[in-house]
């Protein structure tokens, strides 16, 4: 599938030197080499800041107004019926291109090698590109992401699960081995080395033809609960990652929990399966300055690994109560095969103090999913170079 690059002046040519970025003209070329039909557009307010770019980066002088709008996205969408935003990117450097990003609907990559004044800078928003090297890293190893989710499971009509990696390392190779390991490491326990990778493949993933609509369609975002009453500052920046570059301004979050409970994986199978969401219930109630983005929305909750879907089961029981349309649960990675779905009846306000009662008995529905071990090639080629 071909795709387009939209850049400016500021993120190719370094004002201190008026020399291109080392590295920079190698990475277009490289990105123009992929494919045929793959174009660079390069666009300013400013023709003299336009001289030193070649025609064959396309430059393209656009007055204010428009340089700044998603008119241009809406123009290339148009000019290229087989285009959809989720083909573009924007390589940005100033307010212009983040403008343009926002506007338009597409994923900026945001050049943080380049010196400026801009709001780009933001953290959070768009993927920052350390270095020059680093442009041409993403277009080698991220745009091969095809079919990432490894499982995905429609719970009811209302909810639906995905998970992005297969998080089981018994009999599999040394590779996936050292790839699951390094993200456990990240998401567990906060480790820097690969935290970025990790991040970039998760929202290109989001952007992949199967679900970049879905993700489009969400509110508001969350995360779900540890088992303490503080935050978990990975899962965070993971959220706040999605929920800026999907355009959703509420930052509270949607599930609080009231009080610690005992960690999940200390605890044997048979307990954890008969004990079903009640402690997380007992202990998790939907934050009251939530409920009008709740409320007849479309609700996104993030969480590191489900084992049996008692941490989706006790987001799809409160949410619902809370008059969710639609909740999408998004896990990192999932251990084993199975699902267990519960059904609970909730008395009171699941925004400050309520009662639950399980209603009949809970049902494994794992197998009703769509397990696709061909994530699994394309999280290693995507990944697994870079942590060589």
């Amino acid at each position: 599938m071909a795709h387009v690059l939209i850049t400016s002046p500021d993120a190719l040519i370094d004002p201190r030197t008026d020399r291109w970025y080392d590295g920079l003209e190698q990475a277009l070329k490289f990105f123009q080499s992929q494919n045929p039909d793959n174009l660079v557009i390069v666009l300013s307010r400013s023709n003299e800041k336009l001289k030193d770019v070649p025609d064959t980066y396309n430059p393209v002088q656009l007055p204010g107004k428009v340089r700044g709008s998603g008119k241009v996205i809406d123009a290339l969408l148009k000019q290229f019926p087989n285009l959809s935003e989720r083909d573009i990117f924007i390589l940005g450097a100033n307010d212009a291109d983040m403008v343009t990003a926002f506007n338009g609907r597409v994923l900026l990559l945001t050049a943080a090698y380049a010196p400026t004044d801009s709001r780009i800078h933001s953290p959070g928003y768009g993927i920052k590109i350390s270095s020059p090297e680093k442009v041409e890293e993403f277009f080698r190893y991220f745009l091969q992401i095809t079919d990432p989710w490894y499982y995905q499971i429609e719970i009811d009509e209302q909810a639906t699960l995905y998970t992005l990696t297969n998080a089981n390392t018994f009999g599999r190779g040394s590779d996936v081995v050292k790839l699951n390991e390094a993200f456990r490491e990240c998401l567990k326990e906060g480790a820097e080395d690969y935290h970025n990778t990790f991040m970039v493949y998760a929202l290109m993933s989001m952007q992949s033809e199967q679900t970049i609509d879905i993700f489009r369609g969400v509110d508001a975002w969350g995360v779900y609960p540890s088992s303490s009453t503080g935050p978990n500052p990975i899962l965070e920046q993971f959220k706040e990652l999605f929920r800026i570059n999907y355009g959703s301004r509420f930052k509270q979050p949607i599930l609080l929990r009231k009080s610690d409970t005992l960690p999940r994986h200390r605890q044997k199978k048979d307990t954890r399966v008969a004990i079903g969401c009640d402690n997380q219930l007992e202990t998790i109630i939907v934050n009251p300055k939530a409920k009008a983005k709740v409320n007849g929305k479309t609700v996104c909750i993030i969480d590191d690994f489900t084992t049996y879907g008692t941490s989706c089961e006790t987001t799809r029981i409160l949410l619902t109560e809370a008059g969710a349309e639609k909740i999408i649960f998004v896990t990192m990675g999932k251990y084993g095969r199975e699902y267990y779905r519960y059904s609970y009846q909730i008395q009171g306000n699941v925004f400050g103090q309520f009662e639950y009662a399980r209603t009949g008995d809970y049902e494994e529905i794992g197998n009703n999913g769509i397990f696709n071990q061909g994530a699994t090639t394309d999280i290693r080629q995507a990944i697994g170079p870079l942590l060589a």
